[in-house]
């Protein structure tokens, strides 16, 4: 131990163990929440653009069905 060191009791030993635990988990909560919004923003700009493509997508119109056309390839 160092000379600075104070003796704690086995209380507060178990009070600071689960404050640090609460101050880590307050953390990782922040550093997803930033990941979700900063992911979020990423795909807000590509949505449209996604989007717009597949509004204008046709289905192929053939003359046999869709159960069909890999027996005849």
């Amino acid at each position: 131990m160092f000379e600075n060191d104070i003796v704690l009791s086995k209380e507060e030993r178990e009070c600071l163990r689960m404050w640090f635990r609460q101050a880590i988990a307050q953390v990782e909560v922040e550093e997803a929440t930033a990941a979700i919004i900063r992911d979020r923003a990423f795909f807000e700009g590509t949505e449209s653009h996604r989007t717009a493509a597949v509004g204008r997508r046709r289905a192929t119109r053939t003359r046999t069905g869709a159960h069909t056309r890999g027996v005849l390839v």
